[in-house]
Order: structure tokens, then sequence, then C-alpha cells
């Protein structure tokens, strides 16, 4: 599996390019690990680039994808917060995320608390992240957005 950049791909999530205002395209076959590598990406925007959950746009095409997505981002946020809290804790040696953020910390101690903080504040704000289908996020614009959308305050 690999990550679309414009016309770059890219075969390693810790290789994207992260930069503001990018997008990021995941192709591949079912069951090769794009919501596990959504997942990864996500938390490299809040901990890297220091977004919160309301500016990191999630879309899939199905209720149950996004639901999936939903849930996967959830468990790799406790996960991720779980690690930064116990700094003694035994890193698994078959999760890539988890090698990577001791890495991280490792190379700058003082960066754990910050992510630590980051991850909490993200928990609280996961619940109105934009996350879900594209009709959905489509809807939430028009609803949330109607000046910008030149639509009407009726639905």
């Amino acid at each position: 599996m690999s990550a679309a950049v414009g016309c770059v791909r890219v075969a390693d999530w810790k290789a994207l390019s992260l930069s503001r205002g990018g997008r990021s395209v995941i192709e591949a076959s079912a069951g090769t690990g794009k919501t596990w590598t959504i997942a990864a990406l996500y938390l490299r925007l809040l901990l890297e680039e220091g977004f919160t959950p309301r500016q990191i746009v999630v879309a899939t095409f199905t209720d149950a994808a996004a639901s999936e997505l939903r849930e996967r981002l959830r468990s790799r946020l406790l996960s991720a917060e779980a690690t930064a809290f116990d700094a003694a804790a035994t890193v698994p040696t078959d999760d890539a995320v988890a090698i990577w953020l001791e890495s991280r910390w490792r190379a700058d101690p003082g960066v754990r608390r910050q992510d630590l903080d980051r991850l909490r504040l993200a928990q609280a704000e996961r619940d109105v992240a934009p996350i879900g289908t594209l009709h959905g996020l489509c809807a939430r614009i028009l609803r949330e957005q109607p000046f910008a959308a030149g639509s009407s305050f009726e639905y």
C-alpha cells in the first residue's frame, strides 16, 4: 500500500509530508492497512504538526467504514496517551507507531509531556472531529457554514 500526495507515492507512513494545506489520498485493496495508516497519520498530524481533531478531515465512502475509522482513531489516541503517560512501560516490538513514539520521545524527552497534553486535548475534542462519510461531511459543512456555502438556514 502507498499514499499518494500529488503525483508522489510514499511507501512509508513516517516519510509522508504533512505540510499545512496538504492532502493525502490512501488507495489500496481491502485488508491492506488503510485504516491503520490513517490512524498513524492522524497521530502524526496531532503531534508533529499540532493540529486539533477539529482541523483534520477524514472521509470515507460508507457508514461502516466511517464508524471503523472513528473507533480506530479513538483506540490509537488512547494507546498513544497510555504510552506517553507511562514512561516505564515496555513498548511492544510489533507496534510501529509505539516504536515511532518512543523514538520521538527519546530524541527529546520534553516532547513526551507536550504530546501527552496534546493527546488528552484530542480525546476531549474527538467527538466533534470531522470524521465520516463524504456525504455526511458535506451535510455538516452546509449545516455549520450556511453563509459560506450560500445555502439557507432551513433544511
